[in-house]
């Protein structure tokens, strides 16, 4: 097998030497090979940005283009060379022309030509993405994800809007183009690809979308892109007008994609004016919408929903609706409170455990919609953030209650710890 070997010599590259034989038919060729060659990279760019929508495809037209820039800089430099080295060099050195002993020996230049050869290359790409608007520097941030939200298939484009959302990318977040494709996909045909974009908006916190994302919260036709724009909005912040917008959209939905959606974007605003909006949905008999709006109560945490909560935990509530007031009353707790938690305590039967429930984001960002654990450990969490420092020996005790599970006591040590932290400060 022969061994490769890397070419030093400009004499013996042999390449394109039918379009060096006269300087005339050179000079046309490096002309007619930069006008092709700028022509294909204009083109090639107007397409991947307007057109394509083939990650792949890009590629090889990209290729394509590099391929060209590197034939017509490689004339380029025969061209140079022809006009710049002395004596006959390209007729001698480039088309391998007789020497004899009546003809004086000519120089390769073979380090210069590479010199140029090079210039030429990186002078032709900077002169490509000038034409081209910057191309070479905005594909990667900017053309790359317009192409994948072209694809042809709804996950395709989903996919898009998922990668641009990670964290890696989140250096061109900023960036007006990048945020322009997002809010341009919010017109996109598939509810799927709809539901990511403007929940993309609000991870990126797209502040200029911020009346799109109303528009689509009120008029969109799919109940989950609702929701999804009422949790843009909450992510993007709380300002009065958006909050009155998404407590609008929940009292007249009907879907309990939307109605979620709505609690959970409040949830996010964590504006205690929301509240009495809030409440009626903790009656609710859809589960998602019963926990989406004890959670948002919890988030909020003002003590303004207490009487509401303690009015679900007073009644009969279901096993579920139960683990989700109590939990809020974790939250929302008064004084008047910790006597009657303190007496639930001695109570050996109040309920099986209570399942945790999370909701989901893409990426993975989870929140515990209501947390897993027991009715006695919750009423320990209920004295213990409205009054702990004040119920210290409380806590000492279940620590040192042989009898108490151990998890109970874990939990009231915690909370001794908690108070230490608090006092040493």
């Amino acid at each position: 097998m022969a061994n490769f070997k890397f070419i030093t010599d400009v004499s013996n590259l042999d390449l394109l030497q039918g379009l060096a034989r006269t300087r005339r038919r050179l000079i046309l060729s490096t002309v007619g090979g930069l006008a092709v060659t700028y022509a294909a990279g204009f083109g090639a760019s107007w397409y991947i940005n307007e057109v394509s929508g083939s990650v792949i495809w890009n590629m090889f037209v990209i290729t394509g283009v590099m391929f060209l820039v590197l034939i017509v800089s490689y004339l380029l430099t025969l061209l140079v060379g022809d006009l710049t080295f002395e004596g006959p060099w390209r007729e001698t050195v480039v088309l391998d022309g007789p020497d004899g002993p009546d003809k004086a020996p000519v120089a390769s230049h073979s380090g210069e030509f590479l010199v140029i050869l090079i210039l030429a290359i990186v002078g032709n790409g900077v002169g490509l993405n000038v034409i081209t608007g910057g191309f070479l520097d905005e594909y990667h941030t900017v053309g790359y994800f317009k192409v994948r939200l072209r694809a042809d298939t709804p996950d395709a484009r989903v996919s898009g809007l998922r990668d641009l959302t990670k964290p890696t990318n989140r250096t061109n977040w900023s960036n007006p183009k990048v945020q322009a494709v997002v809010v341009d996909a919010f017109d996109d045909p598939s509810p799927e690809v709809r539901s990511m974009a403007v929940w993309s908006a609000g991870e990126m916190d797209i502040q200029s979308a911020t009346d799109r994302l109303i528009s689509t919260m009120k008029e969109d036709d799919s109940p989950d892109v609702r929701g999804r724009a009422a949790i843009a909005l909450g992510k993007l912040g709380l300002y009065p007008r958006t909050r009155k917008a998404v407590e609008s959209v929940l009292e007249d939905a009907e879907q309990p994609e939307a109605i979620v959606g709505a609690l959970r974007g409040l949830a996010l605003m964590d504006s205690a004016d929301s509240v009495p909006v809030i409440l009626p949905f903790v009656e609710r008999d859809d589960e998602q919408v019963m926990l989406s709006a004890f959670w948002a109560l919890r988030k909020i945490g003002s003590e303004r929903a207490r009487d509401a909560v303690r009015k679900v935990i007073d009644g009969d509530p279901s096993h579920l609706r139960k683990c989700a007031a109590w939990d809020t009353l974790k939250k929302v707790a008064t004084a008047d409170d910790i006597l009657w938690a303190r007496r639930m305590y001695q109570k050996d039967d109040l309920g099986p455990p209570c399942e945790m429930r999370v909701w989901e984001e893409p990426h993975n960002t989870s929140h515990r919609i209501l947390v897993g654990d027991t009715f006695h450990e919750k009423l320990i969490k209920i004295v213990a953030n409205e009054a702990g420092v004040e119920y210290r020996d409380w806590f000492q005790r279940i620590v040192n209650d042989p009898s108490a599970p151990g998890r109970l006591r874990e939990v009231a040590s915690e909370v001794i710890g908690q108070i230490r932290s608090i006092e040493s400060e």
